[in-house]
């Protein structure tokens, strides 16, 4: 009987070890799945800086959107600094902009506002002057155009400001990227300048 009741035991105490391990391992597998959640992104502070290019060093990843667009940087004229973004050549009719920016990683829901400088010494074309756009991107799917003021021709070649204000929509990843933009899709030679240009948080 003795035996037996050992045996007994010994089973029980099995059962109850197996059944904690496979307790443990459930609950470490939950927290596992719980610890690898992404945190939420800390909203941006009003007035907060996301992005500047003064062309300082280069053209800080500006790419032209034609073959026959070129970029580089122009010690004269300038806003600040030692030098500018140059932007030369022909748009053609089936791009609607001259250069584009990389993409700035944007807190859906908050709204943004982008400034720059722009010095237009040639454009060929007077339907349409050229200005700044913001384009949004939701999952990296295009979403959304918001265009600056123009750029005044009756003051050419001088700098002048161009401001957009755009908000973020909610919900998925988002971006916003910069051009200097024609607005149309007609063909347009142009020599112009970019300088000082600044993305940052309104509210």
């Amino acid at each position: 009987m003795p035996i037996k009741t050992n045996t007994r035991k010994i089973m029980a105490t099995l059962v109850a070890t197996v059944f904690l391990t496979a307790a443990s391992a459930a609950q470490a597998q939950q927290t596992a799945k719980k610890s690898t959640v992404p945190a939420p992104r800390t909203p941006v502070a009003a007035g907060a800086v996301l992005q500047k290019y003064n062309f300082e060093a280069g053209v800080d990843g500006w790419v032209a959107t034609a073959k026959t667009v070129s970029l580089g940087t122009a010690g004269n004229p300038k806003k600040s600094g030692k030098a500018s973004l140059k932007i030369s050549g022909t748009s053609t009719s089936d791009v609607y902009n001259f250069a584009l920016s990389p993409r700035t990683d944007l807190h859906p829901g908050k709204q943004y506002q982008a400034t720059a400088w722009l010095y237009v010494k040639d454009w060929d074309n007077a339907t349409k002057p050229p200005m700044l756009k913001i384009a949004l991107y939701k999952d990296g799917k295009w979403v959304s155009n918001t265009f600056s003021n123009t750029y005044a021709f009756n003051k050419k070649s001088q700098w002048q400001k161009l401001t957009v204000t755009v908000t973020a929509p909610t919900g998925g990843a988002i971006a916003g990227s910069l051009s200097v933009e024609k607005g149309m899709q007609d063909q347009v030679k142009a020599t112009m300048y970019l300088d000082e240009i600044k993305l940052q948080a309104m509210k």
